[in-house]
C-alpha cells in the first residue's frame, strides 16, 4: 500500500494517479486538502488487497482490507494531524471510537503525526512538553505501540537547521508478526519530508557491540574469560592470546 499525507490536492484525476503509481489495477481513496494544506492518499494493488470498507476525513483515511488470497482482514490509518494540540485531541478521539468499534483486528497507523514524544527527537527546535505528554498518553490510551524507525534519526528538515521525527508508524497487539517490523527512512529530494517504508524484512545488524572498562584489563578473571572467548570463535588453531 502507498500512503501520502499533504497532497495539497482538492481533487485528483486517473491522469495524476497514474504518474504517482504507474501499475494496472490500483485502486485509491483520498481526502480533499484544507486550502493550501493538507490532503491525503491511499492506494494499493487490487490483485493483492481486497478493500471491505472505507471512511476519510480532512485528517484521516481509513481502510479496512483483506489480502488475497489469505482473506486476513487488516486497517490502515492514514493521518496528516493539525499543529493544533485542541485538534489532535478531536483526530485522536475519532480514531480511538473507530479502533474500539473494531476489537481483536489488526490496526495499523501511519503518517505525519506533527508531533515528537521526547525532547531528543527535534533539533532547533521549539520543544512543548504539554504536546508530548498528550501524545505518549493517547498512545498508551488507543492501545498502540511504535513500529522503529531506522537509518534516519529525523522525518522532516525545515530552514536554519530545524529537524524533526513527525512521520511514524504503530501498531495495535494484533498486528502479526509486530515485534519483526520497522520502518526505515529513506533519502528525500524537494519535500522537506523522507519516505519511509514499512516492512518486516529481517535486519541484520550485524553483531552486538560490547562495551568494556580499561580497568576490567586488570582482573585475571576477566582476561581468562576473554582468551576462553577467543578459543572459541576462531577456532583450535588459535592461541588465544590477548593483546
Amino acid at each position: 500500500m502507498l500512503t501520502i499525507q499533504e497532497t495539497k490536492l482538492a481533487t485528483w484525476d486517473d491522469t495524476m494517479k497514474d504518474a504517482i503509481w504507474p501499475i494496472l489495477g490500483h485502486d485509491w481513496i483520498t481526502a480533499a486538502s484544507l486550502g493550501l494544506s493538507g490532503g491525503l492518499a491511499i492506494s494499493w494493488n487490487k490483485s493483492i488487497i481486497s478493500k471491505i470498507e472505507d471512511f476519510s476525513t480532512a485528517r484521516w483515511i481509513w481502510v479496512r482490507a483483506k489480502i488475497i488470497p489469505q482473506g486476513n482482514i487488516f486497517n490502515i490509518i492514514n493521518v496528516y494531524a493539525p499543529h493544533s494540540l485542541s485538534k489532535k485531541k478531536l483526530v485522536w478521539q475519532q480514531i480511538k471510537t473507530l479502533m474500539t468499534s473494531r476489537l481483536g483486528e489488526p490496526f495499523c497507523l501511519i503518517g505525519d503525526f506533527n508531533c515528537i514524544r521526547n525532547e531528543q527527537e527535534r533539533a532547533a527546535c521549539i520543544y512543548k512538553k504539554i504536546d508530548s505528554k498528550f501524545f505518549n498518553g493517547i498512545l498508551e490510551e488507543v492501545g498502540v505501540w511504535e513500529v522503529p524507525l531506522v537509518k534516519i534519526n529525523f522525518t522532516w528538515h525545515g530552514p536554519a537547521g530545524k529537524k524533526s521525527r513527525l512521520d511514524r508508524a504503530f501498531v495495535n497487539n494484533d498486528w502479526p508478526d509486530g515485534a519483526r517490523w520497522r520502518l526505515e527512512g529513506i533519502s528525500r529530494k524537494s519535500s522537506h519530508h523522507n519516505p519511509i517504508i514499512l516492512n518486516n524484512n529481517h535486519f541484520n545488524w550485524g553483531p552486538v557491540p560490547f562495551k568494556a572498562f580499561n580497568f576490567w584489563l586488570e582482573d585475571e578473571v576477566f582476561k581468562k574469560w576473554i582468551q576462553e572467548k577467543m578459543l572459541i570463535n576462531r577456532g583450535a588453531n588459535n592461541n588465544g592470546n590477548v593483546a
